[in-house]
Parts: structure tokens; sequence; C-alpha cells
């Protein structure tokens, strides 16, 4: 997998997760399929990737006021169609999923799952990692951020990953304290 270094987002998608992971998505080479709201309080965003065996790994990416219990305000659902066919899989219980390679790997349950396709569906399963006796340990962020002006006095916060150079315009105030709208 790796970053579109031509993509130019023309799109912005607010100043919360969904801003930073939807164009993450399409840079990746996720195609963003629709955007569609389901009453005052949630939205979905369907992303589509090719998968394997003339599947489509389709992500329902939803951002909502009120989750159910267990879920967060931003989550993704998951369903695989078979193109030919347009057979559905629905995938409920996937929490994360991606096309690498010939195959798809996605996270259920607490484990990391890899996963050759066929025609009638899954053809092999393959389990990566069990994570369910991890527990949460709380580590410095491996990024730093400045902060920079440029040369019309705006104000523009700069995230360092690696070797990579993120720019967040417009988020940081005159007096320094950094928003995330």
């Amino acid at each position: 997998m790796e970053l579109d270094p031509k993509l130019s987002p023309t799109q912005s998608y607010g100043g919360e997760c969904p801003g930073v992971y939807y164009l993450r998505l399409q840079g990746e080479g996720w195609l963003l399929r629709d955007r569609l709201t389901a009453g005052d309080s949630s939205q979905f965003t369907v992303f589509e990737n090719f998968a394997p065996s003339h599947w489509i790994l389709r992500k329902y990416a939803h951002s909502e006021v009120g989750p159910p219990p267990g879920k967060g305000c931003h989550g993704d659902e998951h369903q695989l169609e078979r193109r030919e066919s347009h057979r559905r899989i629905q995938l409920p219980k996937w929490e994360w999923a991606d096309v690498d390679g010939e195959t798809v790997v996605r996270a259920e349950n607490g484990c990391l799952r890899r996963a050759t396709l066929g025609d009638e569906g899954f053809a092999e399963v393959r389990m990566l990692s069990d994570c369910k006796g991890m527990k949460f340990e709380a580590r410095p962020a491996p990024y730093r951020f400045t902060r920079k002006r440029n040369a019309s006095g705006e104000n523009s916060l700069w995230f360092h990953y690696g070797k990579v150079l993120y720019i967040a315009k417009n988020m940081c105030h005159s007096t320094g304290r950094c928003s995330s709208s």
C-alpha cells in the first residue's frame, strides 16, 4: 500500500477524524462513491476498493451522534460484493479492513486476519495476531509538531512524522493555542 503523491484533495470533510481519515483512504487508493445522510445525526461516506478475484471491498465510514453502546461516534462497516453477480456479503463485525496485494486484511473481535478470496467468498483465512490479551500502554506520540506563520501572517501547524511533513493550515490561533476546526 502506498500513498498517491499526486493526490490533491479538492474536498474538505471537517476538522475532526473524517478530515484526516477520508483523505488518507483516498490517498491509499479507495474511491469515494457516495455520501449518505440518515436523519439529523448520522452520515455515511461510502468508499470502495478493488479486491482480488473480482470482488469489491466496500467501506461505510460513519459519523453519528449518540452511537449504540460499544461504538464510537466514528466507525466503519464493511461489505464484499462480487462484481459480475452482485452477490453481497455483509461483514458487520469487521472493525477495519483493507486490500493488501492479493488478500484482504481485517480486524474482527480483537484479532487481525488475512483472507484470500475465491468465487464464493473466503477461500482461506489465516490468523495474523490475536490481540485480545493486549493492554493499553501510554506512549509518547511518534511525531512532533511546530507552529509557523507564513508570509501572509496565517498560522499553520506542521506535523513531522518520520520523513513525512503534514501541514494543517489555519488551525492555530494568534494566542498560540491550536484547535481542530
